[in-house]
Parts: C-alpha cells; structure tokens; sequence
C-alpha cells in the first residue's frame, strides 16, 4: 500500500530519483508529516516550465515551500522561480485567496526558499533548517492546496488560526493527502475504481475533483452518472454546477 503521507507528481530522471527516493523514504519515517514533491501546480495544465525537469519543490505544512535546483543554473533557476510565484499568485488571485493571504511580496520571504544540489545535505536536515512558526502555517498550508488543486473556500474558512475546537471543525483547510491526490491526478489501468469511506470523510468533494480533472483533460468530454437513489442524485444535480463554478 502507497503511503499516504507522500505523493510526488515529478517525472523520475536521472537528477532527481536519489533525491525524490529519500524524501519519500523520509515520509515513511515520519508518520504525522504530510509531503508532495512538483515541479509544476497540479490541476492546471496550463503551467509548465522549460526548466521544470531540473528542479524538485517539497511542500510540507510545516516547513518553508523549498525550491530546489538540481542544475546548479542560477540564472535559469532564478527566472523559473519568479514565473512560478507569478503563477501561484494568479491562482491566489483566482480563487479569492489573495484578499486574505496578501500579495507574493508579504508572504514569499517567509514562507518560500530556493536551493541548489551543492546545499543539500539530506532531507532531515533541509527541512530542519526551514520550518515556520505556528503563526504562519495556516498561510502555508493554504498556499499548498493552491498548487495541488484542493482548493478550499476562503471566503468560509479565512485564514486566522482557529481558536476553539468548533473553529477548527468549521475552518478546516482541507489537503488532500497522498493517496487522494494519487486519485485526482493518475491515470488507473483499470476500468473500476471504488472509493471507501464513513459518512462525512469527503467522498464527494474527492469525486468533484477528479470528475473536473476528467472534464479538462480533453476537448470532448461526457461523463454518466449513477446513483444509488434520487436524494443523492438531487444532490449531485446541486452541487455539481456550484462546485464547477466556484
């Protein structure tokens, strides 16, 4: 069974398996620490990067956003980090999130930092070196489900650090995890795949994401439901169209 605390979306080559491979082994050990590797923000396809193939981004909610070049190209490097910041900021923009978190020059020296090959050590280490306050993690982890695509309803949830239990219910940032993004993003050989869970766990919410990466992954898309009965059918009806537009 894969791990469910890591998902990496980034091509294996030679540069980045060794280190791609101990970041994963890394999550293994560590069980309360959720981990992607990018290159690229999932769920747009339109962002892509001509030096992509020579970088690897770690997002974990407790550390900085770390860019790291496995080229040793500053120059190269510098320009894919500001096109990729440019980019995050437009999705930030998009989806209403930049009212609240601010603009990349309040939060990008706080919460991003950039690498190259001859400052990595290992992985422990570089994280070590860059976790934030508690103070900005709730920014941080809004950020990640910018560039993974589980975007979450600023509006609802905003982003100060909840204070009561029921606040922290109600204002959850929902990241999906290494296997819901696995789900989202992969195509599966096979022709059924189920999806297990207690009531309220996010089926649904899982299901309207894949369902939108189905929808824009080609021109001509149709896609059939059926439903164990007419509530949830009626259900779906609703929240399908309101999902796709926001």
């Amino acid at each position: 069974m894969e791990n469910s605390l890591f998902y990496s979306y980034v091509e294996s080559n030679e540069k980045n398996k060794g280190i791609i491979r101990q970041i994963k082994e890394y999550a293994d050990n560590n069980h309360n620490e959720q981990i992607y590797v990018i290159n690229a923000p999932l769920g747009e396809k339109k962002y892509s990067y001509s030096y992509q193939e020579n970088i690897i981004i770690i997002l974990s909610p407790k550390h900085k956003i770390i860019f790291l070049d496995l080229n040793n190209n500053p120059d190269k490097f510098e320009e894919y980090y500001e096109d990729f910041i440019e980019d995050l900021s437009s999705l930030s923009d998009k989806f209403k999130y930049k009212d609240y978190i601010g603009r990349p020059r309040e939060w990008k020296k706080d919460l991003t930092v950039i690498k190259s090959l001859n400052d990595f050590l290992n992985i422990e280490s570089l994280l070590n070196t860059h976790t934030i306050s508690s103070e900005l993690k709730r920014k941080n982890e809004l950020l990640i489900s910018l560039i993974i695509g589980s975007i979450n309803n600023i509006e609802k949830i905003g982003v100060e650090t909840p204070k009561t239990l029921l606040e922290k219910v109600r204002n959850n940032i929902i990241l999906f995890d290494g296997q819901q993004t696995r789900f989202i993003y992969q195509e599966f050989p096979k022709k059924s795949v189920s999806i297990q869970g207690l009531s309220g766990t996010g089926k649904t919410e899982l299901l309207l994401h894949k369902l939108k990466e189905l929808y824009t992954s080609k021109e001509d898309v149709k896609i059939f439901f059926t439903c164990h009965n007419i509530a949830l059918a009626n259900t779906l009806k609703k929240r399908i169209p309101e999902f796709f537009n926001f």
